[in-house]
């Protein structure tokens, strides 16, 4: 039987020789790789600032904190996405606006950006989730205004999720080249990995400056600067009440050594989603990804997310089990925010305002998709797949 992990990450020897510089150097924290790995990103995101953090999480809590919003004050996020871009609203007070996704999307469209705030007055900012390697449509296409444009006419501020969009592209943009404030995420899974990590980036210099700042206690200097300085090494002052969120020597060192093979990584992924989409398109149970051939080569395509129509969630949690005793591991992306029974009670969820993404939830199932993955177990996993859900009378 084929044993297929849902990941598997892609280590070399490039990856030891970087780590292993930085052993040999003795600065083990936030130092000279840090920088580097912060220059060489924002480079490959054409942003102008980037700053990294210890996680995704630290970044999407610090943008909502560079953006000085009230206590009370109202911010959008989609119930479709993971508790992180949830808990941060809740840190600093503010109050969320859950809203649905669209169905085929699953992703807040311009449409559904519109409706929320004609429903909720005086609405301070939005975290727009990019899901699956797939952007939100930032800009106007044709007659359909973009979420950026919606946004500056209600001087509402944006922070983009992008923890699964390195390095997509909307149109000729690179998602993480805006004023908006881009947050993404280097955890283990993700297209470009450094263990645990984040990255901040901004084309607005006040931004930058202020979440420079907070990550590290408020410090008026890092602590690179302060003992690579020539005099006052230890002088420092606290100028913000800030946090420990910096992002270790160790962890840029492997993101790094990813950075230099990310676009060849990217390309195999958009060549395995092409071969799902070839062996699967005419199961009509399965409904893929929408998306275009263009959009197929601009997807970072951190996961493979597909619903099967009609189905309920036993019968979809009998199929990852079916699948499982096959040797395919799969997941979930997501359990929605308002089905979590915390945030249920406290927020005062209900289950009717979010249609399509109960629907989602019921039927959504992510197969594995990382560039290690061969052709035979792409053909194994679709094989096993369309079995259990043609034939299968258990499930």
């Amino acid at each position: 039987m084929k044993k297929i992990n849902f990941f598997r990450g892609n280590f070399g020897i490039s990856d030891v020789k970087y780590i292993k510089e930085t052993l040999k150097s003795g600065w083990l924290t936030s130092g000279p790789k840090t920088l580097l790995f912060e220059k060489k990103f924002k480079h490959a995101v054409k942003a102008k600032h980037a700053i990294s953090v210890n996680s995704c999480t630290s970044a999407l809590h610090l943008a909502l904190k560079a953006l000085n919003l009230k206590k009370g004050t109202k911010v959008i996020i989609p119930s479709w996405t993971f508790a992180s871009t949830l808990e941060v609203v809740l840190y600093l007070g503010l109050k969320p606006i859950l809203v649905d996704v669209d169905l085929k999307k699953k992703i807040i469209t311009p449409e559904i950006l519109i409706n929320a705030l004609n429903k909720n007055k005086n609405v301070g900012a939005l975290i727009i989730v990019h899901f699956a390697g797939k952007s939100a449509q930032m800009y106007d296409r044709g007659k359909i205004k973009g979420i950026n444009n919606i946004c500056k006419k209600k001087n509402i501020k944006i922070i983009e999720d992008c923890a699964h969009a390195f390095r997509t592209m909307e149109g000729k943009k690179v998602v993480g080249n805006t004023n908006n404030i881009c947050c993404f995420s280097f955890y283990a899974n993700k297209t470009l990995t450094t263990g645990e990590g984040g990255m901040i980036t901004t084309n607005s210099k006040k931004i930058a400056e202020k979440v420079k700042i907070l990550r590290q206690h408020g410090m008026s200097r890092n602590i690179w600067n302060r003992y690579t300085n020539k005099s006052n090494q230890w002088e420092y002052d606290i100028i913000d009440l800030g946090y420990k969120y910096n992002l270790p020597d160790i962890n840029s060192s492997i993101g790094l050594s990813q950075l230099k093979t990310f676009k060849k990584n990217q390309y195999r992924r958009s060549l395995i989603a092409k071969h799902y989409y070839s062996k699967l398109k005419n199961i009509s149970e399965i409904i893929l990804p929408e998306i275009n051939k263009k959009e197929l080569k601009n997807n970072s395509w951190h996961i493979f997310s597909i619903s099967i129509s009609n189905f309920k969630i036993k019968q979809r949690d009998k199929l990852i089990e079916k699948l499982y005793k096959c040797g395919i591991s799969t997941s979930v992306h997501y359990k929605p925010l308002h089905l979590m029974s915390y945030y249920k009670k406290e927020l005062n969820l209900k289950l009717s305002n979010f249609p399509n993404s109960n629907k989602l939830w019921e039927t959504t199932i992510s197969l594995p998709i990382y560039d290690q993955l061969k052709k035979s177990e792409i053909n194994y996993i679709c094989n096993m797949l369309i079995k259990f859900i043609k034939y299968d009378q258990s499930i």
